[in-house]
């Protein structure tokens, strides 16, 4: 929304009531028309001079002032004043301007779960929430709860990949369609935000990493890492190249010398319609979440090679003699300050953004209330929908009597908890879940025990 002295239908005032009385910003823009290579176009001039030109020629007692925007389309219908019309591509690119739904409801929903899931997890991992030891108090309501947490994060987390992978694959169409058509007008906003908030999308998913099980390590999960780490290196080589040249060119002072209407068009776009400050904020801040991926890579790159090496090769080195022991656990404390990093980039990513959207809309006196709930936010929330219907399943699940008979090994309760019953309610009836007893005390995992033809096998989830 535009400020309360600014008119999202401003009327221009007629030229018999303008007012020319300011002689600094008169001087500079006469001084650069006859600088420019036509004395007798406008097109030449910085659209800066020419804007703050005419809004000094406002009557004090007009009836509203306008935006940066306003002041824009009124020095092109002077320029065009003969034919009685804009170009058309100039408003064609104006209004495709604020209609890039980069950011919105859906993502600050997605992050926010993101985060629950983070900070239950971690606090349970550290020993700060203590999850129960035997069968009958594991029926408790905290207990339900942890368990409702950690067996769907695994279902949240491939569904974060597969969003961040397609907000990537996004970013790449968008840089794409520049190299295809090179001549197209292209706002900053459209162009850095697309790589921002596919930037941003990823940090969610690095949050739920870093508190989510070891045994979920399998092709699929490192398949759709692959698929995130590729798209990233791809969208931000890309950036650096093609955002770079046209930033240089359009905040050049030699760029004036463009003789297209549309070309003149796009640089006001680009540098008046947006609040450069916080542009210059994003870049920074793109720059920092870069880096943090890429120290990310080490540990995508860290457990690649760990799942590579033979069974065999694994057993030798940890049956190794040990001069001494580490009893501190490391890696449990580097993986939740790492995601804790990741959640504050997120919010730093998504309250930067938020402020450069609203600096967009409020300069343009453009409204975003119809902007927040389009095809991307629409796929932000289906992200985290499957995973409500697997934590409702654990979490609202009674228990059952066991049906089970020998031989199965773990079953030894006659009673069935509800995480067993609401993850059994994702596979076959010819499978069953039964609490693993060897990691119950920790609660981390759930064994599957197979009963089919009175054969077993073994999964782990």
């Amino acid at each position: 929304m535009g400020s309360p002295n600014e008119s999202a239908s401003w009327v221009p005032p007629p030229l018999s009531m303008l007012e020319i009385n300011d002689c600094t910003s008169g001087t500079d823009w006469v001084a650069a028309l006859i600088r420019s290579s036509d004395n007798s176009s406008m097109l030449d001039i910085p659209t800066q001079l020419t804007t703050a030109y005419l809004r000094s020629m406002i009557p004090q007692n007009w009836t509203s002032q306008p935006s940066k925007k306003d002041l824009v389309d009124w020095s092109y219908e002077l320029l065009d004043e003969q034919a009685g019309s804009l170009d058309p591509e100039y408003v064609s690119w104006r209004k495709q301007l604020t209609e890039f739904p980069l950011k919105g409801c859906g993502q600050d929903i997605s992050l926010f779960f993101a985060t629950m899931y983070f900070i239950v997890l971690a606090a349970t991992r550290v020993g700060i929430i203590k999850t129960a030891s035997n069968r009958s108090s594991r029926r408790k309501c905290t207990a339900r709860i942890i368990e409702s947490f950690q067996e769907s994060i695994n279902t949240f987390l491939d569904a974060a990949l597969i969003f961040a992978a397609s907000m990537l694959g996004a970013a790449l169409v968008r840089y794409a369609s520049m190299i295809r058509s090179p001549l197209e007008n292209y706002s900053a906003y459209e162009l850095i935000g697309s790589v921002f908030m596919s930037a941003f999308s990823i940090f969610p998913a690095l949050m739920l990493q870093a508190v989510s099980d070891g045994p979920r390590t399998h092709f699929i999960r490192h398949f759709l890492w692959f698929a995130v780490i590729s798209f990233t290196i791809a969208v931000d080589v890309l950036y650096r190249k093609r955002y770079d040249e046209l930033k240089d060119s359009y905040d050049s002072s030699h760029a004036s010398q463009q003789q297209n209407i549309t070309i003149e068009a796009a640089r006001s776009g680009w540098g008046i319609c947006e609040d450069t400050q916080i542009r210059k904020g994003i870049e920074h801040t793109l720059t920092g979440g870069h880096i943090l991926l890429a120290l990310n890579l080490v540990w995508w790159l860290y457990y690649l090679v760990l799942a590579a090496i033979p069974s065999r090769w694994k057993t030798a080195w940890n049956s190794r003699s040990r001069r001494w022991v580490i009893r501190w656990d490391w890696r449990t404390s580097l993986r939740i300050a790492n995601g804790s990093l990741c959640f504050a980039v997120a919010c730093s990513f998504i309250g930067l953004f938020h402020r450069y959207r609203n600096s967009i809309h409020t300069l343009t006196s453009e409204s975003d209330k119809d902007s927040d709930w389009q095809f991307g936010q629409v796929l932000a929330l289906a992200t985290w929908v499957p995973v409500g219907v697997d934590f409702l399943a654990i979490l609202f699940c009674k228990p059952l009597l066991s049906y089970a008979t020998p031989p199965l090994r773990y079953c030894t309760d006659s009673v069935v908890d509800g995480p067993e019953k609401g993850m059994s309610g994702k596979i076959s009836s010819h499978y069953r879940v039964v609490a693993n007893i060897e990691t119950e005390e920790k609660g981390e995992t759930f064994q599957v025990e197979g009963i089919q033809d009175n054969s077993r096998s073994n999964l782990n989830v």
